[in-house]
């Protein structure tokens, strides 16, 4: 089964309103501008079983502390980074399970994983970028993609 981009809209739309009862605007990939420079953090849970891949959540720092504020009841400025991750961490669990739901059975969620950092990268050998959403909230910069294992 191939998922749609308006799918993966949809489910991060969902999540951020029930989570953190923000709104969020989609674009397409080539409007939005990238993640500043400065620290972000990327998300990622691996799908294992009928259907192979990832999903990443990749945000600006600015809005993880913005999300784990709100997650955590907090003032901004009290979040700590082990906070943030804590989480985007959350967030793309739950993304990434509400994907897993559209994939072909049975599939397993692995726990989440988030790096931060300066520009961070994740690599994730044998797998490809199926689809991929540009996203902003509250006029940050965050975005969803869907890789798709290729190879053992």
């Amino acid at each position: 089964m191939e998922l749609l981009n308006e799918e993966i809209v949809g489910i991060a739309t969902s999540v951020w309103r029930s989570v953190l009862d923000l709104d969020i605007k989609s674009y397409p990939t080539a409007a939005v501008k990238p993640l500043p420079h400065g620290v972000a953090f990327i998300g990622s849970v691996q799908i294992r079983g009928a259907w192979e891949g990832s999903v990443l959540v990749s945000a600006s720092g600015d809005l993880v502390r913005k999300a784990a504020a709100i997650m955590f009841g907090r003032d901004e400025s009290a979040i700590a980074s082990e906070e943030m991750c804590d989480a985007l961490a959350e967030l793309t669990n739950m993304v990434g399970g509400n994907l897993k739901a559209l994939l072909p059975a049975p599939c397993k969620l692995s726990l989440p994983t988030v790096v931060e950092g300066i520009e961070p990268r994740v690599s994730i050998t044998g797998n490809e970028i199926v689809r991929h959403v540009d996203f902003t909230s509250g006029g940050e910069p965050f975005a969803v993609s869907l890789l798709k294992r290729t190879r053992a």
